[in-house]
């Protein structure tokens, strides 16, 4: 990936690297007897700001040289050094026009892993709320957009055109990432800018920002067919180091999490930072609830008795007909810094298949 953004490797040559690697993770992820799979975002530095490459009027840079186009270069220097990974290695999106959609974000992604396989493929974008945030810099002396509200309203065309397209072409489902949220709800209340996942944002709070959210999804999501629909949240996945990430349960997100028109929540569940789950009883039944059953940030793979108990929990609490099961999160939120080997992935999912076969086994 670095070759190729510094032109040492042609395009021609990247995506020949990249489908071998596409191929490797659907591989993994069949041998472990996964429903529905992903292509693993092999094709992406970052969860997120990938699209950064792809979008009209918007760079990836390193998040290093950001220090120059900042109003305190110091106190930006001090705030990057909460990140695992280097600054140098962390390309962010910067907009420095109009945003556009001239080419499709991750429709070529979930072509190819569907010309590899015939399970049914899962594509993450990046939430509205997650992309405004990131490529709204407060910190920047010079703006192509007036307001944070006029930049969200190009984030969500572009976003609800790849959904469209990426749901015509096949996609079992379209999940939009948005851990941003539990920053809002549970983040420091003294600290000025946050780096939940290496996404660069202002800080910001409060019940007012949960609307400004939830509308932004209700637009990318308008007429689309919910069933088809994902959202997923989660305190941070950046780091194996637990402490670092944040803590408090789902209490103060039920209401957003309730109105959003998606049919499925991938959650957050099986770490004791995601609180307690008896709090989701008070969701809308006709959701269902894709429960984190194993960790990404430790390495030890759990046990399919212990990953048992959580599930029989979680059809408990939500009915067995709306449970789905699935990791914390991702295995992987920067191609430079996995969060697991690609070996303790594999295992991971394995043990929640066996986990699953054991509950229906009785």
């Amino acid at each position: 990936m670095h070759d190729r953004l510094e032109g040492r490797l042609d395009e021609a040559e990247f995506e020949t690297t990249a489908d071998d690697a596409v191929r490797l993770s659907l591989a993994a992820q069949l041998r472990a007897g996964v429903d529905v799979v992903s292509d693993g975002e092999q094709r992406r530095d970052n969860y997120a700001s990938f699209v950064g490459g792809l979008l009209d009027n918007c760079q990836l840079i390193p998040l290093s040289d950001l220090t120059a186009m900042v109003d305190d270069p110091a106190e930006f220097e001090q705030e990057l050094r909460v990140l695992d990974v280097p600054a140098s290695e962390v390309r962010h999106p910067v907009v420095y026009g109009p945003l556009g959609r001239s080419r499709p974000l991750a429709v070529p992604e979930l072509e190819f892993a569907a010309s590899c396989t015939e399970a049914p493929v899962k594509v993450a974008l990046p939430g509205p709320y997650l992309l405004t945030r990131m490529m709204w810099f407060d910190c920047l002396s010079d703006r192509p957009y007036e307001t944070r509200e006029d930049l969200a309203r190009d984030v969500v065309r572009v976003l609800r055109e790849e959904a469209h397209v990426l749901l015509t072409s096949g996609a079992a489902l379209v999940q939009f990432d948005e851990p941003v949220l539990t920053e809002v709800v549970h983040g420091s209340a003294g600290s000025t800018r946050s780096f939940m996942c290496g996404a660069l944002s202002e800080r910001l709070e409060g019940d007012s920002e949960l609307d400004f959210a939830a509308g932004l999804l209700d637009e990318v999501v308008r007429g689309l067919p919910g069933e088809s629909l994902a959202l997923h949240v989660c305190r941070g996945n950046w780091t194996p180091d637990e402490s670092a990430a944040l803590a408090g349960d789902y209490r103060p997100l039920l209401a957003f999490l309730g109105r959003a028109a998606v049919g499925t929540l991938f959650l957050e569940l099986s770490t004791p930072r995601a609180g307690e789950l008896a709090v989701l009883r008070e969701l809308p039944d006709d959701k269902r609830i894709a429960v984190g059953v194993v960790n990404p940030k430790i390495e030890a793979v759990e046990p399919p008795e212990e990953i048992r108990g959580r599930i029989l929990r979680a059809i408990d609490v939500l009915g067995g007909e709306r449970v789905l099961l699935t990791p914390d999160c991702g295995f992987a939120t920067f191609a430079d810094n996995p969060v697991a080997s690609e070996h303790v992935a594999e295992a991971k999912l394995r043990a929640i298949v066996e986990a699953r076969d054991l509950v229906r086994g009785g």
